[in-house]
């Protein structure tokens, strides 16, 4: 602090998804239907910063393309008609691609 002067402290926050297609809770996907991840800002993802498991087919890897804002997620296996698939994103896995804090 510097005494007799306004003093402003950066933050800055960390990376959020703010969008995903399909939406959560979506129905009647079709079963080739790409996912796309969007963060609030640019990122680099480390190994392991998904998971997509569904109710019927298990565990699903993806070929991932895109990037730093907008990923998109191609599942490499099958997934089984009328199933309940989830996406995790790992949190610790998701870096910001900031240098510094906002001045």
């Amino acid at each position: 602090p510097t005494t007799g002067r306004a003093n402003t402290c950066a933050t800055d926050e960390p990376p959020a998804v703010v969008a995903a297609r399909p939406a959560p809770e979506s129905a009647g996907v079709p079963l080739t239907t790409t996912i796309t991840i969007t963060f609030s800002e640019a990122v680099h993802l480390a190994e392991a910063w998904y998971a997509l498991t569904c109710t019927l087919s298990g565990d699903h890897t993806a070929t991932v393309g895109g990037g730093p804002l907008v990923y998109e997620l191609a599942p490499q296996s099958s997934l089984a008609s009328d199933e309940d698939c989830g996406m995790t994103i790992n949190a610790a896995a998701v870096h910001d691609l900031d240098a510094a804090p906002p001045a």
